[in-house]
């Protein structure tokens, strides 16, 4: 007599379970778009970040040194150079509201770098030629440091400082500077941002 055993069929041996090779390559190839678009929205959010704030340590510097130069300016007994109605300079001397002191800001360059100082002399045995004891207003550190120029209006010349007066009219101190960023503290970015500071101040001093 012939038995015939019942053979159950085993599931796991289906030719049509699993991926093929073509859905396993379609699963890899998207996952390489999503990493890939992944880093580069990752990538354009760092840039996008660090040129934010290399702007923000540019208008900081460019704030702090406007509004002191500008406070300075405006509370000034008089000015010495450059000359009333003349060419411009880089240097600009005038005397505090006391007249107790000659007052220097100017753009002194080193390496390439520009830096805005400010110096300062006594009158007290007249009035000085020149100013001493110059400090850094800006600085040029790799992190949060700016470059500072003359933002020239005439190609040529370097009018950091100009001195305008009108017939009975009061001294007007044109200042003409542009901070730019220090370049070398942010290496995914050069050259982005910058600030001109493009101003006149009359001195009360010479009403």
């Amino acid at each position: 007599m012939i038995f015939l055993r019942h053979l159950r069929k085993n599931p796991y041996n289906n030719k049509t379970a699993g991926f093929t090779l073509i859905e396993l390559l379609l699963v890899v190839s998207l996952l390489a778009i999503s990493v890939g678009v992944t880093g580069d929205v990752i990538t354009s959010l760092i840039r996008s970040y660090t040129k934010i704030q290399v702007q923000n340590d540019i208008e900081q510097n460019a704030n702090f040194a406007s509004l002191k130069l500008e406070k300075e300016i405006r509370n000034a007994s008089y000015t010495l150079l450059p000359y009333v109605n003349g060419s411009g300079a880089m240097t600009l001397f005038f005397l505090n509201s006391d007249a107790t002191k000659l007052i220097c800001y100017r753009v002194s360059f080193s390496g390439g770098a520009g830096v805005l100082q400010r110096g300062w002399a006594s009158t007290s045995g007249g009035i000085p030629g020149a100013c001493t004891n110059y400090t850094n207003v800006t600085n040029t550190s790799q992190i949060g440091g700016v470059y500072v120029t003359c933002n020239v209006l005439v190609p040529g010349l370097p009018d950091c400082f100009k001195i305008t007066k009108a017939p009975g009219g009061p001294e007007v101190v044109k200042v003409h500077l542009e901070f730019t960023q220090a370049n070398v503290g942010y290496p995914t970015v050069s050259g982005t941002g910058n600030v001109i500071f493009d101003t006149s101040i009359v001195v009360r001093g010479t009403y």
